[in-house]
């Protein structure tokens, strides 16, 4: 179900075969790294709707 979702993203891979970035927290972009991810959906935690 997954894998099919990425399909319609062009440019994602597949979620077998998904690729990892790892970024120390000492770097001195990191707060634009985590905005960016923020906006995106990929940092902190998310709230269910009720």
């Amino acid at each position: 179900m997954i894998d099919a979702g990425h399909v319609l993203d062009a440019g994602k891979c597949s979620a077998s075969e998904n690729v990892y970035v790892v970024i120390n927290v000492d770097e001195p972009y990191i707060d634009e790294i985590i905005d960016t991810m923020a906006v995106n959906g990929h940092w902190g935690l998310v709230e269910k709707a009720q």
